[in-house]
């Protein structure tokens, strides 16, 4: 319920945002008279034809969203490694789908509202001509956003962008740590230790299941995501109790800071978190090697946790 709460308020201070700071312009632009003078049939015909315009490219754009969002989930059956860069993705499109559908609604309501009110003795010339102004700029105000949402979703360059904020967002938690770069070098590198702990939670996982699995058959693995996926395999882990808790979020840092850098255009590798992942690979490999004293496995993680970590 919260979590709807905080959801609805997001939503609605940017809707109110939006039409604030339209309504400001429309006062500002009310004190120096009306935008243009027209006539009665220029009213009707113009804010009749708008409410069109945006009524229709909003069905595009809406038809477009539905067929945005089938693309970015095959791609992401495709490449699970995707899955944090079109989540974000997916929210931001939505965002920009519900504020334009907000802002078109309301153009709509207004320009119907003209057309009926036009011309009625009973409201001051001073508010005719503000809700002119008004609906006015919330018509460009309503392309402008139509086109900017269009754009968004055909720039070939989202995933990159959104693979380097992810990465700098990783990062922020190691605000002075440095960034080695020596010739791809540390990017091979993490890429290496990091295959190497996805294989090896695969093998231990698996065996934990019941399946019984050879160094060619956990290569194997790699196709096959669902078997293969570091995330499902710390929850295994966790399920039998050979990680904790704090190890599953540890690995979902490495998983999306190795997914960050490989969709990426920045290959410099933050100096703390390479290290923090040699070090996690040393600790699951001690406790791969002792993993069948299950009644002393829990003291042998404690005691490989504090000699590596501290």
């Amino acid at each position: 319920m919260q979590k709807v709460k905080n959801y609805i308020k997001r939503k609605t201070t940017g809707i109110s945002t939006y039409i604030i700071l339209i309504i400001l312009i429309t006062l500002v632009m009310t004190l120096f008279g009306p935008l243009m003078i027209l006539t009665e049939n220029q009213i009707l015909y113009v804010f009749s034809a708008s409410a069109q315009v945006v009524a229709g490219l909003y069905g595009l754009t809406l038809t477009g969203y539905i067929f945005y969002h089938s693309k970015l989930e095959g791609r992401l059956d495709n490449d699970d490694t995707l899955e944090d860069q079109i989540t974000e993705i997916k929210v931001q499109s939505y965002e920009a789908q519900y504020t334009v559908g907000i802002l078109s609604g309301v153009f709509i309501f207004l320009s119907i509202s003209i057309i009926f009110l036009y011309n009625q003795s009973f409201l001051l010339p001073s508010f005719v001509e503000f809700l002119f102004n008004l609906t006015s700029i919330l018509f460009f105000f309503d392309v402008y956003m139509i086109i900017k949402l269009s754009l968004s979703a055909v720039n070939p360059n989202r995933i990159k962008d959104l693979s380097n904020k992810l990465k700098h967002e990783i990062e922020d938690t190691y605000k002075n740590a440095k960034t080695i770069d020596n010739n791809g070098a540390s990017y091979g590198k993490f890429m290496v230790k990091f295959n190497m702990l996805n294989e090896l939670m695969a093998k231990y996982s698996h065996e934990l299941e019941g399946n019984k699995i050879t160094t060619l058959e956990a290569n194997s693995l790699k196709k096959n995501k669902r078997l293969y996926n570091i995330s499902d395999l710390a929850e295994i882990l966790y399920i039998h109790e050979i990680i904790s808790k704090d190890d599953i979020e540890l690995i979902d840092m490495f998983r999306k800071y190795r997914n960050a850098i490989a969709h990426g255009t920045e290959m410099e590798i933050n100096e703390n978190i390479f290290e923090s992942l040699e070090k996690y690979y040393s600790l699951f490999e001690g406790i791969y090697q002792v993993r069948d004293d299950v009644d002393n496995r829990r003291a042998a993680y404690s005691k490989l946790r504090n000699e590596i970590f501290e």
